[in-house]
């Protein structure tokens, strides 16, 4: 056998009485063991006493052998040992198994490639293996095609992409734009499911209010929401005397006659900005005055300001 564990721990434990040079022995008493699959026989412990100091040889043997009918036994090594040749029967069993199998379903005898030949007791059992651990599990071709068929088994199915929905004929360009440009920053989706539910929820607002379904997409531009409610509207209405929202910011679109006449305050023009900001004359300051008597003339009153 030439490859066992070495537990650090059990080790120390072990040799816990033992010199150096003891240590050292133990170890080739145990490579020794393994290697051979078999005890220590007299011959090989006279050979090592001729190369180790007085006693020492025989310090090791009392402490970690049991000598039997001339032969020096560990419990340590034929447990190793007895570990060992289960593991390779139960390795052996399986590649049985596998070779059957491929039989069956394939109908054809296996190649070397896909059948791992098991290993066979010999006198020397443990020499020239590989390194063997519980992890140890042989690959073989069989497994290769089953691992990449689960793969595919397992992927779950993508689901097909929605197709861009079109512009309703009674919504602007403009609006839309502006519209689909909310959504894909608020990242909520767009479908025809979510168009219907706000057209259903405009018309659900009074008919004396004039709602469309475009001012339903300006009032969610206005208000950044997602989604929309008619008893917003009316509660917003009912606020501002009939005004349902102003323009959004940075959204300059030009109120058409019929608008302003169904909305009254829905939006604020440059033009109405322009009016707004002319300066009044003397005439309509004195209008406006309380107590016209009281006003100054216009060049008076410059002069006092």
């Amino acid at each position: 056998m030439n490859y066992y564990s070495h537990n650090i721990g059990d080790f120390a434990v072990e040799t816990k009485y033992m010199t150096f040079e003891q240590k050292g022995l133990y170890i080739d008493m145990v490579d020794r063991y393994l290697s051979t699959g078999k005890p220590l026989d007299s011959h090989w412990v006279s050979t090592i006493k001729r190369l180790a100091s007085e006693g020492a040889v025989d310090a090791v043997l009392m402490l970690c052998f049991e000598e039997r009918d001339g032969l020096f036994y560990s419990e340590r090594c034929e447990k190793i040992i007895a570990d060992y040749e289960a593991m390779a029967e139960k390795n052996r069993r399986n590649a049985q198994k596998r070779v059957k199998k491929t039989v069956v379903e394939e109908g054809k005898e296996p190649t070397g490639e896909s059948a791992p030949i098991a290993w066979q007791p010999t006198g020397n059992p443990l020499a020239a293996q590989s390194p063997l651990t519980n992890n140890h599990k042989p690959i073989t071709n069989n497994h290769k095609e089953e691992k990449k068929e689960t793969k595919k088994k397992s992927a779950a199915p993508k689901a097909p992409k929605a197709a861009p929905v079109e512009k309703p004929d009674d919504v602007s360009d403009q609006v839309w734009t502006e519209w689909l440009a909310l959504r894909k920053a608020k990242r909520a989706q767009v479908t025809p499911f979510i168009l219907d539910r706000i057209r259903k929820q405009a018309e659900q607002v009074p008919a004396k209010y004039g709602f469309t379904f475009e001012d339903a997409l300006l009032m969610m531009i206005d208000g950044q929401w997602t989604g929309f409610e008619a008893e917003w509207v009316v509660n917003r209405l009912s606020r501002t005397g009939g005004r349902a929202t102003a323009a959004p910011q940075g959204f300059t679109r030009e109120l058409s006659a019929e608008e302003r006449a169904r909305n009254p305050g829905f939006g604020i023009t440059q033009e109405d900005i322009d009016e707004a900001l002319t300066p009044l004359t003397p005439e309509e300051i004195a209008a406006l005055s309380p107590h016209q008597d009281d006003v100054p003339p216009f060049d008076e009153a410059l002069t006092l300001h």
